[in-house]
């Protein structure tokens, strides 16, 4: 037992070690491509972002207009960044015109190392067509505050000039508005400047320290969103409500990521720690419906010919209008694709069916002398906003949402007999706007939770995706929605539907 555990250990770790040598391939091939030829040496400075405009949920609450930009956080790479600092905000780094997976596109030659500088004036581009000049004498290097600590205590003419790097000096204004302002008394919550060198816990040091932890960047797919303001606009505040919540909305996200997106190459990086437990899942769901008679309305009645004639051949005959019915039935056909939004998911569903339709045509008695009967095919394409309240095994859920569908009733029969014609038109047909609505809850249980993240290399893209779980789902949706317009009656619709199904979750 002991060699075979010994045997795992072995691959487990030969695994992380392999797994930390792709990222570290990326992050080298990265940092290569920021070295380049001035004149007879080699570009040795480090390239950074410093800034970041905040994509927080406190955006829909501000009037348009930039807000909360420039945080001075240090950024390797351009990209969207999660999980910053002590309440795990969202920064946008945008690193040039064009987003690139890489690098972007930048005139290093621009870009002077200090060993070549000189009295004449340099320009260095900041945001066409403006620039900025500057000369030695307005470069300044200061020591650390470690080496003039001594000093500073000992001597004067040292403190007289260094002082300010020992004291608790705020580096900036000292108070600013923030959301967090004054909920808690004598808290900092966002709203003060950081102390100087001396005081911040993290300087000079590497790896986790007080107010500090380590962030572990993981490279995740650009296409797939991993929160509704993976798209907020800084600058455009409460407006983020419109075209930047319209793309995360479900079957929109699902239709932009395979088109739009495709064009949008934000690198998105998570901590290792705070990765989501789940970035896609497919769910095969074969559901049984009911509660839906209305549906036999579809039907041909009295305008059609043959049904108008054997009316007129059976005096005192009328459709009994108490007999219409749409059998039960079970959909076997529904596919649901699941886009993760941290709890949230956007779920993406398509289902095809057939059920049978009927209505009587009864005498003055009320017995029935005939029968009409059809098949009904019915679309269905549904975008939901589903809420799970845990991340383990089970999993119970709340959704909600909006959806298309069409249907027509085919192969109609007179006492068994085919009619003319044999199919209706397609009802309730969709426009650009959803015509159905739905809500819905159950479980989804999962046999063992793989947490560890796959690291996959596609097109020298690095990309993050979850082992794959299989689990199962049961649920429980009411949809609601008109008839349609062109039905006999357009009349509320109101189906129940019950279903089990098979989750693969990565």
């Amino acid at each position: 037992m002991d060699f075979l555990q010994d045997q795992k250990d072995f691959k487990n770790s030969l695994k992380i070690q392999t797994e930390k040598k792709v990222l570290r391939n990326w992050i080298h091939r990265e940092i290569y491509k920021r070295i380049h030829l001035l004149k007879d040496s080699l570009n040795t400075h480090p390239i950074c972002y410093i800034g970041g405009d905040n994509m927080g949920y406190d955006q829909i609450l501000s009037l348009p207009g930039g807000k909360n930009r420039n945080s001075h956080g240090t950024y390797p790479f351009p990209g969207i960044w999660k999980h910053i600092g002590l309440l795990a905000a969202a920064e946008k780094i945008n690193g040039g015109k064009k987003y690139k997976f890489e690098f972007p596109t930048i005139d290093r030659s621009r870009f002077l190392s200090f060993e070549t500088l000189s009295n004449e004036p340099h320009y260095i581009p900041m945001k066409n067509p403006k620039y900025v000049t500057f000369t030695r004498d307005d470069i300044i290097l200061v020591p650390d505050w470690e080496c003039v600590k001594d000093l500073v205590i000992s001597d004067p003419e040292v403190r007289r000039k260094w002082y300010f790097m020992l004291l608790p000096i705020h580096s900036g204004f000292p108070m600013v508005e923030s959301p967090g302002a004054g909920l808690i008394k004598k808290a900092n919550l966002g709203n003060m400047a950081p102390f100087g060198f001396a005081y911040n816990s993290g300087w000079n040091r590497a790896g986790a320290t007080s107010g500090y932890e380590n962030y572990d960047p993981h490279v995740l797919p650009t296409q797939f969103l991993f929160g509704l303001q993976d798209n907020f606009i800084n600058n455009w505040g409460c407006f983020n409500l419109t075209w930047p919540t319209f793309k995360s909305l479900p079957i929109i996200n699902l239709l932009w990521s395979l088109t739009g997106a495709q064009f949008e190459f934000k690198p998105k990086f998570f901590p290792r720690n705070k990765l989501p437990f789940r970035f896609f899942s497919l769910v095969y769901r074969p559901s049984y419906s009911f509660g839906d008679n209305n549906f036999a309305f579809l039907l041909p009645m009295e305008k059609n010919k043959e049904i108008n004639s054997f009316l007129a051949n059976s005096p005192g005959t009328a459709i009994n209008k108490k007999s219409f019915k749409q059998n039960n039935y079970f959909v076997s056909k529904s596919f649901m694709f699941n886009i993760n939004l941290g709890r949230y998911a956007s779920e993406n569903t398509f289902s095809a069916s057939r059920s049978k339709v009927k209505y009587n045509i009864s005498d003055g008695s009320g017995k029935s002398i005939g029968t009409v009967k059809g098949d009904l095919k019915f679309y269905e394409f549904i975008g939901s906003l589903k809420h799970c309240f845990f991340d383990k095994k089970f999993q119970p859920f709340l959704r909600l949402g909006y959806g298309w569908n069409w249907y027509r009733a085919e192969n109609v029969r007179l006492n068994g007999q085919s009619i003319r014609p044999s199919q209706t038109q397609w009802f309730h047909n969709p426009s650009i706007l959803p015509n159905a609505g739905h809500v819905g809850a159950g479980i989804e249980i999962f046999a063992k939770r793989n947490s560890d993240i796959s690291q996959k290399q596609l097109f020298g893209q690095l990309l993050y995706i979850g082992k794959p779980e299989i689990g199962l789902r049961i649920e429980y949706t009411f949809h609601f929605h008109k008839l349609g317009k062109d039905a006999p009656i357009n009349d509320w619709i109101y189906r129940h539907e019950v279903g089990v199904g098979l989750v693969v979750s990565f």
